[in-house]
């Protein structure tokens, strides 16, 4: 099983310039900074394996926005952990 969590990290560091070239914690901090979140948060994503499905629209948006919507969906949750209810990804 791949950890997606990783994998949005990794797709965010790529694409945001100051982050660029520090694969580990710069990945995680490039995620944490465009959530808004604190990074440690964003190393519990990593840990668990999934970036919450609260996080989609923010994530989808920023994607869209880079032109890589597509790399972006495969690694995002689409059920909700709460209240398992499935998710569309705009």
């Amino acid at each position: 099983m791949t950890n997606k969590a990783e994998a949005v990290a990794a797709l965010v560091g790529s694409h945001t310039a100051t982050y660029q070239g520090n694969q580990h914690t710069g990945n995680n901090a490039a995620l944490a900074a465009l959530l808004g979140r604190h990074p440690s948060m964003v190393t519990r994503f990593v840990k668990s394996g999934t970036v919450p499905a609260r996080y989609n629209s923010a994530l989808m948006a920023w994607a869209k926005e880079k032109g890589i919507a597509e790399a972006m969906a495969v690694n995002l949750e689409q059920i909700c952990q709460c209240c398992g209810q499935r998710l569309t990804l705009d």
